[in-house]
């Protein structure tokens, strides 16, 4: 991770891929996938949806659970 998160702060897709939050995930596409794969099996992450469209859905993510979502993935306990 390029800069610290923080717990308390709320982050939206495009601040997690600029700043490389999720180091395997860069990209807004790779994101989307990742939080709708959560959404739907994992309950990890648990974004909250700001703006609601058919193909233009925007997600704000807290940072305590960007930080447990990642180590997750890191010890295996998350498969992708």
């Amino acid at each position: 991770m390029s800069k610290e998160i923080k717990k308390g702060e709320w982050y939206n897709i495009k601040d997690i891929a600029e700043s490389k939050y999720i180091p395997w995930a860069t990209s807004w596409n790779t994101l989307i996938k990742l939080v709708k794969k959560d959404i739907a099996k994992y309950h990890v992450l648990n974004p909250v949806v700001i703006k609601a469209g058919k193909n233009n859905t925007r997600y704000s993510i807290k940072g305590e659970n960007i930080i447990k979502f990642v180590n997750l993935v890191e010890t295996n306990k998350i498969k992708l």
